[in-house]
């Protein structure tokens, strides 16, 4: 996949989720309240934007078989690589 371009039809909303799992490692672990938790901070992403990005085509992360862990893919790397703005993390949200 590497250097191939990659046509994702996703919205705002999703590439900035994309760009903000990107730019903490590429992987999350859902708590116990279905919010994202990743390198210690909370996304403001709500779990539906994750599920539309694992049912993307090509899929922008996959989930765990227990569907509580997140990876970002190869794809979701490459839309993350294009967003210019990221999701804003719950902190964020609460300033």
């Amino acid at each position: 996949m590497s250097g191939a371009t990659i046509h994702v039809d996703l919205t705002a909303s999703q590439k900035a989720a994309a760009k903000w799992l990107h730019n903490r490692g590429g992987e999350g672990m859902f708590n116990r309240h279905q919010v994202l938790l990743a390198r210690g901070e909370l996304a403001g992403v709500m779990r539906a934007t994750w599920n539309a990005l694992a049912k993307a085509d090509p899929p922008c992360i996959v989930f765990s078989p227990c569907r509580k862990r997140v990876s970002l893919t190869e794809a979701g790397r490459v839309v993350a690589m294009t967003c210019l703005k990221e999701a804003a993390t719950v902190e964020d949200e609460w300033e």
